[in-house]
C-alpha cells in the first residue's frame, strides 16, 4: 500500500467522523467548513481507492454520489436546524428532501450508464477527467455561494 492509496484510506475513515462533527451544534460557518471538509475527504477517498481497486464507472459514480448525498443531506440538515430550531420535528422534510436528492444522483448515474453502453460520445479520459474536476469546482462554488447566503 503506498502513500497515496494511505492517505485515501485515512480519509475514508476520518470523513465521517468530520461530518459527524459538522452535525454537531457549532458556529453554522464552522458546521458547514466541517460538511465540506468531510465530502472533500470522501470523494479523494472513493476516487483514489476505486482507482486502486480497479472499479467500474458505475461503482465510482455510485460512491461519490452517496458522498454527495451525505453532504447535501449534513448541509439541509444545518439549514433546517437554523431556520426551525435543532428541537423541532422536520423527518418528514428531510426524508422527502433525501428522496429527491438521491432520486437526482440516480437518474444520473443511469444516465451515464446509458451513454457508457451506447457509446455515443467519445470522450478521451483526460477530457473526463477535467469535465469533472469542473463538476466538482462547481459543486464548491456552489457551497461557497450557500455560504454567503447565510
Amino acid at each position: 500500500m503506498n502513500l497515496i492509496e494511505r492517505s485515501a484510506f485515512v480519509g475514508g475513515m476520518f470523513g465521517p467522523v468530520v461530518l459527524l462533527l459538522g452535525l454537531y451544534p457549532l458556529h453554522k460557518s464552522v458546521s458547514r467548513w466541517l460538511t465540506g471538509i468531510s465530502t472533500a475527504l470522501l470523494i479523494y477517498s472513493a476516487v483514489v481507492n476505486g482507482w486502486a481497486a480497479q472499479l467500474s464507472h458505475q461503482q465510482l459514480l455510485g460512491a461519490i454520489m452517496l458522498t454527495i448525498l451525505a453532504w447535501d443531506a449534513a448541509g439541509h440538515a444545518i439549514s433546517l436546524g437554523k431556520e426551525v430550531g435543532r428541537g423541532s420535528r422536520s423527518f418528514v422534510v428531510s426524508s422527502v428532501h433525501t428522496v429527491g436528492t438521491l432520486t437526482v444522483g440516480m437518474g444520473g448515474i443511469l444516465i451515464a450508464d446509458v451513454f457508457n453502453r451506447l457509446r455515443a460520445v467519445a470522450i478521451p479520459a483526460a477530457s473526463f477527467t477535467l469535465l469533472l474536476g469542473v463538476l466538482l469546482l462547481l459543486l464548491f462554488a456552489l457551497y461557497l455561494g450557500d455560504l454567503e447566503r447565510s
